[in-house]
Protein backbone atom coordinates (compact mmCIF):
# COMPACT_ATOMS: atom_id res chain seq x y z
CA UNK A 1 0.00 0.00 0.00
CA UNK A 2 1.38 2.76 -1.12
CA UNK A 3 2.32 5.89 1.40
CA UNK A 4 0.50 9.23 1.77
CA UNK A 5 0.52 12.04 4.23
CA UNK A 6 -1.56 14.45 4.35
CA UNK A 7 -0.46 18.55 3.67
CA UNK A 8 -1.41 18.89 7.14
CA UNK A 9 0.82 17.10 8.67
CA UNK A 10 3.50 17.41 5.99
CA UNK A 11 3.57 21.46 7.01
CA UNK A 12 4.10 20.79 10.68
CA UNK A 13 7.27 18.66 9.87
CA UNK A 14 8.14 20.81 6.61
CA UNK A 15 12.00 21.61 7.77
CA UNK A 16 12.39 17.74 8.30
CA UNK A 17 10.43 16.47 4.93
CA UNK A 18 12.86 18.75 2.71
CA UNK A 19 16.00 17.59 4.33
CA UNK A 20 14.73 13.31 4.49
CA UNK A 21 16.03 13.02 1.01
CA UNK A 22 19.21 14.84 -0.72
CA UNK A 23 17.23 16.48 -3.92
CA UNK A 24 18.74 13.95 -6.41
CA UNK A 25 16.27 11.40 -4.57
CA UNK A 26 13.35 13.95 -4.24
CA UNK A 27 13.73 13.69 -8.76
CA UNK A 28 13.71 9.78 -8.33
CA UNK A 29 10.15 9.21 -6.06
CA UNK A 30 8.62 12.34 -8.47
CA UNK A 31 7.73 10.03 -11.20
CA UNK A 32 6.06 7.96 -9.35
CA UNK A 33 3.59 10.64 -7.84
CA UNK A 34 0.39 12.18 -9.46
CA UNK A 35 0.23 15.92 -10.23
CA UNK A 36 -1.81 16.16 -7.32
CA UNK A 37 0.20 14.83 -5.17
CA UNK A 38 3.00 16.51 -6.61
CA UNK A 39 1.46 19.81 -6.19
CA UNK A 40 0.74 19.04 -2.13
CA UNK A 41 4.46 18.19 -1.67
CA UNK A 42 5.36 21.53 -3.47
CA UNK A 43 3.01 23.59 -0.87
CA UNK A 44 4.98 21.78 2.43
CA UNK A 45 8.03 23.68 2.44
CA UNK A 46 9.99 25.85 0.57
CA UNK A 47 12.91 23.86 0.16
CA UNK A 48 10.42 21.13 -1.41
CA UNK A 49 9.16 24.02 -3.97
CA UNK A 50 12.56 24.70 -5.26
CA UNK A 51 13.05 21.25 -6.18
CA UNK A 52 9.32 20.80 -7.70
CA UNK A 53 9.15 23.49 -9.37
CA UNK A 54 10.61 22.85 -12.57
CA UNK A 55 8.27 19.58 -12.46
CA UNK A 56 5.43 21.93 -12.49
CA UNK A 57 6.03 24.11 -14.67
CA UNK A 58 8.24 22.85 -17.13
CA UNK A 59 5.44 22.54 -19.82
CA UNK A 60 2.52 25.55 -19.77
CA UNK A 61 -0.14 25.63 -21.94
CA UNK A 62 -2.13 29.10 -22.54
CA UNK A 63 -5.25 29.73 -24.04
CA UNK A 64 -6.13 32.83 -25.17
CA UNK A 65 -9.51 34.07 -25.20
CA UNK A 66 -11.90 34.39 -28.06
CA UNK A 67 -13.69 37.10 -28.82
CA UNK A 68 -16.69 35.89 -31.27
CA UNK A 69 -17.41 36.78 -35.04
CA UNK A 70 -20.74 38.57 -34.03
CA UNK A 71 -18.30 40.59 -31.22
CA UNK A 72 -19.13 42.05 -29.02
CA UNK A 73 -21.46 39.80 -27.36
CA UNK A 74 -22.78 38.59 -24.09
CA UNK A 75 -20.56 35.38 -24.49
CA UNK A 76 -17.91 37.39 -25.52
CA UNK A 77 -14.52 38.55 -23.69
CA UNK A 78 -14.45 42.04 -24.52
CA UNK A 79 -10.98 44.13 -25.45
CA UNK A 80 -11.58 45.73 -21.55
CA UNK A 81 -12.38 42.04 -19.81
CA UNK A 82 -8.96 40.97 -21.02
CA UNK A 83 -5.98 41.09 -18.44
CA UNK A 84 -2.26 41.51 -19.42
CA UNK A 85 -0.48 38.53 -20.40
CA UNK A 86 2.05 38.33 -17.50
CA UNK A 87 3.89 34.98 -16.08
CA UNK A 88 6.04 35.32 -12.91
CA UNK A 89 9.52 35.54 -12.55
CA UNK A 90 10.40 32.84 -10.70
CA UNK A 91 8.22 30.33 -13.26
CA UNK A 92 9.50 31.60 -16.43
CA UNK A 93 13.31 30.24 -15.28
CA UNK A 94 12.15 26.66 -15.51
CA UNK A 95 9.51 26.69 -18.77
CA UNK A 96 11.01 24.48 -20.95
CA UNK A 97 7.68 23.67 -23.10
CA UNK A 98 5.13 26.52 -24.20
CA UNK A 99 1.77 25.37 -26.22
CA UNK A 100 -0.34 28.22 -27.81
CA UNK A 101 -3.32 26.29 -28.19
CA UNK A 102 -7.33 27.55 -28.64
CA UNK A 103 -9.48 26.74 -25.20
CA UNK A 104 -10.85 23.95 -24.57
CA UNK A 105 -7.90 22.15 -26.66
CA UNK A 106 -5.14 20.10 -25.19
CA UNK A 107 -1.48 18.83 -26.67
CA UNK A 108 -3.24 15.09 -27.02
CA UNK A 109 -6.36 16.66 -28.95
CA UNK A 110 -5.77 19.70 -30.82
CA UNK A 111 -5.49 18.67 -34.10
CA UNK A 112 -8.85 16.90 -33.57
CA UNK A 113 -10.67 20.33 -33.89
CA UNK A 114 -11.35 21.69 -37.57
CA UNK A 115 -10.18 24.92 -39.01
CA UNK A 116 -13.50 25.95 -39.71
CA UNK A 117 -14.64 26.78 -36.09
CA UNK A 118 -11.31 28.94 -36.16
CA UNK A 119 -11.97 30.82 -38.77
CA UNK A 120 -15.74 31.89 -37.98
CA UNK A 121 -14.17 33.62 -34.91
CA UNK A 122 -10.53 35.11 -33.60
CA UNK A 123 -8.86 36.03 -30.35
CA UNK A 124 -8.02 39.75 -29.85
CA UNK A 125 -5.25 38.71 -31.78
CA UNK A 126 -3.26 42.41 -32.62
CA UNK A 127 -2.72 42.87 -28.97
CA UNK A 128 -2.97 40.08 -27.03
CA UNK A 129 -1.09 37.54 -28.86
CA UNK A 130 1.96 39.75 -29.48
CA UNK A 131 1.93 39.90 -25.35
CA UNK A 132 2.43 36.08 -25.29
CA UNK A 133 4.87 36.50 -27.82
CA UNK A 134 6.97 39.06 -25.85
CA UNK A 135 6.97 37.07 -22.44
CA UNK A 136 8.18 34.10 -24.37
CA UNK A 137 11.18 36.18 -25.16
CA UNK A 138 12.03 36.44 -21.24
CA UNK A 139 12.13 32.99 -20.99
CA UNK A 140 15.76 31.40 -20.75
CA UNK A 141 15.15 27.78 -20.87
CA UNK A 142 11.81 27.54 -23.75
CA UNK A 143 13.17 24.78 -26.32
CA UNK A 144 9.75 24.27 -27.26
CA UNK A 145 7.07 25.82 -29.18
CA UNK A 146 3.62 24.80 -30.26
CA UNK A 147 1.09 27.57 -31.85
CA UNK A 148 -2.55 26.34 -33.04
CA UNK A 149 -4.37 28.81 -34.98
CA UNK A 150 -1.88 31.65 -35.08
CA UNK A 151 -1.93 34.99 -37.75
CA UNK A 152 1.92 34.82 -38.31
CA UNK A 153 2.47 38.42 -38.58
CA UNK A 154 6.07 38.99 -39.42
CA UNK A 155 6.00 41.15 -36.25
CA UNK A 156 5.40 37.44 -34.43
CA UNK A 157 7.89 35.45 -36.49
CA UNK A 158 10.61 38.14 -35.92
CA UNK A 159 10.01 37.30 -32.32
CA UNK A 160 9.67 33.47 -32.67
CA UNK A 161 13.21 33.28 -34.46
CA UNK A 162 15.01 35.17 -31.87
CA UNK A 163 13.64 32.60 -29.17
CA UNK A 164 16.67 29.44 -28.56
CA UNK A 165 14.08 27.34 -29.62
CA UNK A 166 14.87 23.70 -30.77
CA UNK A 167 11.35 22.43 -31.65
CA UNK A 168 8.63 24.13 -33.25
CA UNK A 169 5.08 23.32 -34.28
CA UNK A 170 2.87 25.35 -36.27
CA UNK A 171 -0.76 23.70 -36.85
CA UNK A 172 -3.35 25.66 -38.97
CA UNK A 173 -1.39 28.75 -38.30
CA UNK A 174 -1.61 31.60 -41.44
CA UNK A 175 1.48 32.79 -42.63
CA UNK A 176 -0.44 36.32 -43.54
CA UNK A 177 2.27 38.52 -43.95
CA UNK A 178 5.71 38.27 -46.45
CA UNK A 179 8.70 38.51 -43.97
CA UNK A 180 11.43 40.65 -43.91
CA UNK A 181 14.04 39.55 -45.96
CA UNK A 182 16.62 40.05 -43.63
CA UNK A 183 15.01 37.82 -40.88
CA UNK A 184 17.38 35.24 -39.52
CA UNK A 185 17.16 32.28 -37.03
CA UNK A 186 18.63 31.98 -33.95
CA UNK A 187 20.39 28.31 -35.46
CA UNK A 188 19.65 26.31 -32.43
CA UNK A 189 16.19 24.89 -34.42
CA UNK A 190 16.22 21.35 -34.84
CA UNK A 191 13.12 19.90 -35.17
CA UNK A 192 9.84 21.58 -37.36
CA UNK A 193 6.55 20.57 -37.95
CA UNK A 194 4.09 22.07 -40.12
CA UNK A 195 0.10 21.72 -40.47
CA UNK A 196 -1.00 24.07 -43.00
CA UNK A 197 -4.85 24.32 -43.89
CA UNK A 198 -5.48 24.19 -47.76
CA UNK A 199 -3.56 27.03 -49.91
CA UNK A 200 -5.57 29.95 -50.47
CA UNK A 201 -4.01 32.42 -53.29
CA UNK A 202 -3.32 35.44 -50.82
CA UNK A 203 -1.51 32.88 -48.21
CA UNK A 204 1.19 32.09 -50.68
CA UNK A 205 3.89 35.11 -50.78
CA UNK A 206 3.46 34.51 -46.68
CA UNK A 207 3.76 30.59 -47.07
CA UNK A 208 6.75 30.96 -49.19
CA UNK A 209 8.72 33.60 -46.64
CA UNK A 210 7.79 31.56 -44.02
CA UNK A 211 9.51 28.91 -45.52
CA UNK A 212 12.91 30.67 -46.73
CA UNK A 213 13.12 31.63 -43.25
CA UNK A 214 12.46 28.85 -41.20
CA UNK A 215 13.65 26.06 -43.25
CA UNK A 216 16.25 27.35 -45.68
CA UNK A 217 17.80 29.45 -43.18
CA UNK A 218 18.35 26.98 -40.63
CA UNK A 219 21.64 25.62 -40.34
CA UNK A 220 20.89 22.83 -37.71
CA UNK A 221 17.35 21.71 -38.96
CA UNK A 222 17.57 18.06 -38.91
CA UNK A 223 14.15 16.96 -38.14
CA UNK A 224 10.58 17.93 -40.60
CA UNK A 225 7.00 16.80 -39.86
CA UNK A 226 5.32 18.93 -42.37
CA UNK A 227 2.06 18.44 -44.45
CA UNK A 228 2.00 21.52 -46.74
CA UNK A 229 0.71 20.71 -50.63
CA UNK A 230 2.77 24.23 -51.81
CA UNK A 231 5.72 23.82 -49.27
CA UNK A 232 7.24 20.48 -49.58
CA UNK A 233 7.88 20.59 -53.16
CA UNK A 234 10.00 23.69 -53.22
CA UNK A 235 12.32 20.93 -51.36
CA UNK A 236 13.39 19.60 -54.60
CA UNK A 237 15.25 22.91 -55.42
CA UNK A 238 16.31 23.71 -52.03
CA UNK A 239 16.17 21.64 -49.46
CA UNK A 240 18.05 22.32 -45.75
CA UNK A 241 21.31 20.40 -46.48
CA UNK A 242 21.31 19.09 -42.50
CA UNK A 243 17.66 17.18 -43.17
CA UNK A 244 18.04 13.39 -41.70
CA UNK A 245 14.23 13.10 -40.75
CA UNK A 246 11.46 13.19 -42.98
CA UNK A 247 8.03 12.64 -41.86
CA UNK A 248 5.30 13.13 -44.38
CA UNK A 249 2.01 11.91 -45.88
CA UNK A 250 1.95 8.91 -47.93
CA UNK A 251 1.21 10.74 -50.90
CA UNK A 252 4.14 13.16 -51.28
CA UNK A 253 5.76 9.64 -52.52
CA UNK A 254 4.35 10.79 -56.06
CA UNK A 255 6.92 13.89 -55.76
CA UNK A 256 9.52 11.48 -56.39
CA UNK A 257 12.11 14.39 -57.73
CA UNK A 258 12.10 15.53 -53.61
CA UNK A 259 13.17 12.02 -52.74
CA UNK A 260 15.97 11.97 -55.61
CA UNK A 261 17.32 15.57 -54.00
CA UNK A 262 17.27 14.85 -50.01
CA UNK A 263 20.65 12.80 -50.02
CA UNK A 264 21.26 13.10 -46.98
CA UNK A 265 18.27 11.35 -45.89
CA UNK A 266 18.66 9.01 -42.69
CA UNK A 267 14.87 8.54 -41.42
CA UNK A 268 11.48 8.20 -43.45
CA UNK A 269 7.75 7.94 -41.86
CA UNK A 270 4.82 7.81 -43.70
CA UNK A 271 1.22 8.59 -43.01
CA UNK A 272 -1.30 7.91 -42.64
CA UNK A 273 -0.23 4.12 -42.37
CA UNK A 274 -2.73 2.40 -43.88
CA UNK A 275 -2.29 -0.53 -46.28
CA UNK A 276 -1.28 0.82 -49.63
CA UNK A 277 -2.78 -2.16 -51.81
CA UNK A 278 -2.25 -1.43 -55.92
CA UNK A 279 -0.94 1.63 -55.95
CA UNK A 280 2.52 2.22 -57.27
CA UNK A 281 4.68 4.28 -54.84
CA UNK A 282 8.07 3.12 -56.43
CA UNK A 283 10.78 4.78 -54.79
CA UNK A 284 13.21 5.94 -58.04
CA UNK A 285 16.63 4.25 -58.29
CA UNK A 286 19.29 5.72 -56.51
CA UNK A 287 16.86 8.07 -53.74
CA UNK A 288 18.08 7.98 -50.63
CA UNK A 289 21.26 5.99 -50.51
CA UNK A 290 22.07 6.75 -47.13
CA UNK A 291 18.63 5.69 -45.56
CA UNK A 292 18.53 3.82 -42.13
CA UNK A 293 15.17 3.76 -40.39
CA UNK A 294 11.79 3.24 -42.22
CA UNK A 295 8.21 3.64 -41.02
CA UNK A 296 5.33 3.41 -42.64
CA UNK A 297 2.80 0.16 -44.58
CA UNK A 298 4.48 -3.24 -44.26
CA UNK A 299 3.38 -3.79 -47.88
CA UNK A 300 6.28 -0.72 -48.82
CA UNK A 301 8.94 -1.49 -46.90
CA UNK A 302 10.69 -4.17 -49.43
CA UNK A 303 10.79 -0.70 -52.04
CA UNK A 304 12.45 0.89 -49.13
CA UNK A 305 14.95 -1.66 -48.14
CA UNK A 306 16.02 -3.48 -51.50
CA UNK A 307 19.68 -2.91 -52.26
CA UNK A 308 19.99 0.10 -49.55
CA UNK A 309 22.55 -2.32 -47.52
CA UNK A 310 22.77 1.19 -44.50
CA UNK A 311 18.78 0.10 -43.45
CA UNK A 312 19.14 -0.85 -39.80
CA UNK A 313 15.70 -0.23 -38.20
CA UNK A 314 11.67 -0.79 -39.57
CA UNK A 315 8.76 0.48 -37.82
CA UNK A 316 6.05 -2.08 -40.02
CA UNK A 317 2.31 -1.23 -39.80
CA UNK A 318 0.04 -3.88 -40.74
CA UNK A 319 -3.15 -3.57 -41.94
CA UNK A 320 -6.61 -3.74 -39.72
CA UNK A 321 -9.68 -4.55 -41.97
CA UNK A 322 -7.89 -6.80 -44.91
CA UNK A 323 -7.50 -10.26 -44.83
CA UNK A 324 -3.38 -11.34 -44.08
CA UNK A 325 -1.91 -12.64 -46.78
CA UNK A 326 1.90 -14.03 -46.80
CA UNK A 327 2.82 -11.66 -49.94
CA UNK A 328 2.78 -8.91 -47.25
CA UNK A 329 5.44 -10.21 -45.02
CA UNK A 330 8.38 -10.77 -46.44
CA UNK A 331 11.63 -11.76 -45.47
CA UNK A 332 14.39 -9.45 -43.87
CA UNK A 333 16.88 -7.96 -44.97
CA UNK A 334 20.34 -8.81 -43.53
CA UNK A 335 21.30 -5.77 -42.73
CA UNK A 336 18.19 -4.99 -40.47
CA UNK A 337 19.14 -4.72 -36.68
CA UNK A 338 15.72 -3.87 -34.97
CA UNK A 339 12.06 -4.30 -36.47
CA UNK A 340 8.66 -2.53 -34.12
CA UNK A 341 5.48 -3.96 -35.53
CA UNK A 342 2.20 -2.63 -35.01
CA UNK A 343 -0.73 -5.16 -34.88
CA UNK A 344 -4.27 -4.49 -34.47
CA UNK A 345 -4.22 -8.23 -33.61
CA UNK A 346 -1.73 -10.66 -33.60
CA UNK A 347 -3.37 -13.22 -34.47
CA UNK A 348 -2.99 -14.27 -37.43
CA UNK A 349 -0.07 -11.92 -38.66
CA UNK A 350 2.26 -12.41 -36.11
CA UNK A 351 2.35 -16.00 -37.45
CA UNK A 352 2.99 -15.32 -40.48
CA UNK A 353 5.98 -12.87 -39.92
CA UNK A 354 7.61 -15.00 -37.37
CA UNK A 355 9.54 -17.24 -39.42
CA UNK A 356 10.97 -14.19 -41.56
CA UNK A 357 12.11 -12.74 -38.44
CA UNK A 358 15.66 -15.55 -38.20
CA UNK A 359 17.92 -13.05 -39.67
CA UNK A 360 21.25 -13.04 -38.08
CA UNK A 361 21.57 -8.91 -38.14
CA UNK A 362 18.30 -8.78 -36.52
CA UNK A 363 18.86 -8.83 -32.55
CA UNK A 364 15.85 -6.31 -31.49
CA UNK A 365 12.33 -7.03 -32.05
CA UNK A 366 8.87 -4.86 -30.48
CA UNK A 367 5.51 -5.65 -30.81
CA UNK A 368 2.99 -2.66 -30.00
CA UNK A 369 -0.43 -4.58 -29.90
CA UNK A 370 -4.20 -4.37 -28.16
CA UNK A 371 -4.24 -8.17 -27.91
CA UNK A 372 -4.60 -10.06 -24.97
CA UNK A 373 -3.40 -13.22 -25.94
CA UNK A 374 0.61 -13.80 -26.69
CA UNK A 375 1.24 -16.83 -24.22
CA UNK A 376 -1.64 -18.22 -25.60
CA UNK A 377 -1.00 -17.29 -29.40
CA UNK A 378 2.76 -18.68 -28.37
CA UNK A 379 1.64 -21.89 -26.99
CA UNK A 380 -1.14 -23.04 -29.64
CA UNK A 381 1.20 -22.59 -32.27
CA UNK A 382 4.82 -24.29 -33.82
CA UNK A 383 6.74 -21.37 -33.48
CA UNK A 384 10.69 -22.58 -34.45
CA UNK A 385 12.55 -21.16 -31.77
CA UNK A 386 14.78 -17.79 -32.89
CA UNK A 387 18.10 -17.78 -31.69
CA UNK A 388 19.09 -14.29 -32.94
CA UNK A 389 16.15 -12.18 -31.17
CA UNK A 390 18.66 -10.57 -27.68
CA UNK A 391 16.52 -7.84 -26.78
CA UNK A 392 12.20 -8.87 -26.58
CA UNK A 393 10.16 -5.39 -26.28
CA UNK A 394 6.20 -5.92 -25.65
CA UNK A 395 3.41 -3.18 -25.11
CA UNK A 396 -0.29 -4.63 -24.73
CA UNK A 397 -3.48 -5.09 -22.99
CA UNK A 398 -3.70 -7.28 -20.52
CA UNK A 399 -5.35 -6.75 -17.63
CA UNK A 400 -9.60 -5.00 -16.99
CA UNK A 401 -9.25 -2.59 -14.74
CA UNK A 402 -11.69 -4.98 -12.53
CA UNK A 403 -8.28 -6.91 -12.27
CA UNK A 404 -5.75 -7.06 -9.35
CA UNK A 405 -2.12 -6.38 -9.64
CA UNK A 406 -1.43 -9.96 -8.12
CA UNK A 407 -3.41 -11.21 -11.72
CA UNK A 408 -1.16 -8.52 -13.15
CA UNK A 409 2.24 -9.74 -11.98
CA UNK A 410 1.01 -13.93 -12.89
CA UNK A 411 0.17 -12.82 -16.36
CA UNK A 412 3.56 -10.66 -16.59
CA UNK A 413 5.20 -14.10 -15.37
CA UNK A 414 3.59 -16.51 -17.48
CA UNK A 415 4.62 -14.36 -20.92
CA UNK A 416 8.00 -13.71 -19.63
CA UNK A 417 8.54 -18.03 -19.24
CA UNK A 418 6.86 -18.55 -22.55
CA UNK A 419 8.93 -15.90 -24.65
CA UNK A 420 12.49 -17.45 -23.36
CA UNK A 421 11.07 -20.95 -24.88
CA UNK A 422 10.84 -19.36 -28.45
CA UNK A 423 13.59 -16.54 -27.99
CA UNK A 424 16.01 -18.93 -26.01
CA UNK A 425 19.19 -16.35 -26.23
CA UNK A 426 17.14 -13.71 -24.82
CA UNK A 427 19.61 -11.09 -22.75
CA UNK A 428 16.40 -8.36 -22.03
CA UNK A 429 12.40 -8.57 -21.88
CA UNK A 430 10.84 -5.77 -21.55
CA UNK A 431 6.53 -6.13 -21.13
CA UNK A 432 4.66 -2.76 -20.63
CA UNK A 433 1.01 -3.47 -19.92
CA UNK A 434 -1.39 -0.94 -20.26
CA UNK A 435 -5.22 -0.21 -19.46
CA UNK A 436 -8.08 -0.54 -22.19
CA UNK A 437 -7.72 3.49 -22.94
CA UNK A 438 -4.08 2.60 -23.46
CA UNK A 439 -2.69 4.37 -21.02
CA UNK A 440 1.31 3.67 -20.21
CA UNK A 441 2.22 2.04 -17.42
CA UNK A 442 5.82 0.90 -16.02
CA UNK A 443 7.57 -1.79 -17.51
CA UNK A 444 8.70 -5.21 -16.02
CA UNK A 445 11.90 -5.78 -16.55
CA UNK A 446 14.04 -9.09 -16.86
CA UNK A 447 17.46 -8.86 -17.41
CA UNK A 448 20.28 -12.16 -17.60
CA UNK A 449 22.71 -11.28 -15.36
CA UNK A 450 26.14 -12.88 -16.52
CA UNK A 451 27.07 -12.84 -12.36
CA UNK A 452 24.34 -14.62 -11.07
CA UNK A 453 23.72 -17.05 -13.94
CA UNK A 454 20.09 -16.24 -14.26
CA UNK A 455 18.30 -13.29 -14.02
CA UNK A 456 17.25 -9.85 -12.53
CA UNK A 457 14.11 -8.25 -12.34
CA UNK A 458 12.85 -4.44 -12.23
CA UNK A 459 11.11 -1.66 -13.03
CA UNK A 460 11.55 0.81 -15.30
CA UNK A 461 9.90 3.67 -18.09
CA UNK A 462 6.97 2.14 -19.65
CA UNK A 463 8.05 4.58 -22.57
CA UNK A 464 8.61 3.28 -26.42
CA UNK A 465 11.36 5.15 -28.47
CA UNK A 466 8.47 5.95 -31.38
CA UNK A 467 10.84 7.97 -33.52
CA UNK A 468 8.88 7.52 -36.76
CA UNK A 469 6.46 10.07 -35.25
CA UNK A 470 8.51 12.50 -34.61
Amino acid sequence: MALRIRPTTMRQHSDDLSALFPPELWLEIIPNLSLKEIRAFSECSKALRNILLPVLFETITIHPPRLSATYPSNNAATARDIQPFRIPYHITQVIENVAILPSGTTLQNFRQFPFREWINGSWDHDRLVPEIFNELLLLPKLCRLVCDRVILSGALLGKVVQLPLKHLEFSDCIPFYSFPTTTRVSGTLESVKIYFPPEIPWWKEGRESLYRVLLRESPNLKCMHIEDDFLFPRMANDYPPSLTSLNIPIDYLRLRSVLMTCVSLKSISLRPCYLVGNVNYGIPHGALPNLERYGGPVDLFPSFAQNRPPIKEAYLIFPSTLDPSPTLILSMPNCIKSVTCNFPSLDPFFALLHPKLASKSLINFTILSSDRALPQLFRSSNFVPLPNIRHFTLKAVYVAQSDSRSDLERILEDCFSVLLEVYPNLEEVRIIPSDDDGAWRCATVWRRSPVLFGWSKSRASGKIDEWWKA
